[in-house]
């Protein structure tokens, strides 16, 4: 489950996609709606960035490299700690 953003920014994007329109079988009526309705897949789609900018290095590359890989870890941390709570 995703949260709602920053000025519910995350929300008005999946509204502008179409993620809460159903056809009348109850699917979606677009692909990339099902695409941003998956996390794994969004966060799939995001880590392209830090591949593409790990062949190409410069001092803003190397800083969103870090910011990804910070982000990335804690991701990992915190879904650990809620496996570990069960």
């Amino acid at each position: 489950m995703f949260s709602d953003g920053p000025g519910k920014c995350w929300f008005k994007l999946k509204v502008a996609i179409g993620c809460y329109d159903h056809n009348e079988n109850g699917q979606l009526k677009s692909g990339i709606a099902e695409w941003f309705n998956c996390p794994y897949c969004v966060a799939l789609g995001m880590a392209v960035l830090p591949a593409i900018l790990s062949f190409h290095p410069c001092p803003a590359g190397d800083l969103l490299l870090i910011w990804f890989g910070i982000t990335g870890m804690v991701t990992v941390l915190i879904r650990w700690r809620q496996w570990e709570n069960g």
